[in-house]
């Protein structure tokens, strides 16, 4: 009789941290919680939508503030749903905003249509 084969158990899921992630484009998965999202409205021009700012949570507890262009609404609108987790990938790193900071975070993020 051969003998039985043990069981694969499958490979745990191995997801970025904020912390970790460096460069101008992170191309690795982050897994995130988003928990609040507002509009950025430019005042001085009309009350004009920029886009949507973000406070987004990692597995390690680090708050990241994102942004989302006006322009590029269209693509994540009807599916951001605050306390929804989310597997973030292919996104923009930037500096922390100095203004309308709400993240002690040292990066930012940013959606983009960049691909590679």
């Amino acid at each position: 009789m051969p003998p039985k084969k043990a069981k694969q158990s499958p490979q745990p899921f191995t997801f970025q941290i904020f912390d970790d992630i460096d460069g101008d484009f992170c191309e690795e998965e982050v897994l995130v919680r988003l928990i609040h999202f507002w509009e950025a409205r430019n005042f001085k021009r009309g009350n004009i939508l920029m886009g949507l700012e973000l406070l987004l949570i990692d597995s390690q507890s680090n708050a990241v503030q994102g942004f989302i262009s006006a322009n590029r609404l269209f693509h994540y609108e009807e599916h951001l749903k605050r306390s929804s987790i989310y597997k973030l990938k292919k996104f923009m790193i930037t500096p922390a905003k100095k203004n309308y900071k709400v993240s002690d975070h040292k990066h930012g993020i940013c959606f983009t249509e960049k691909i590679n």
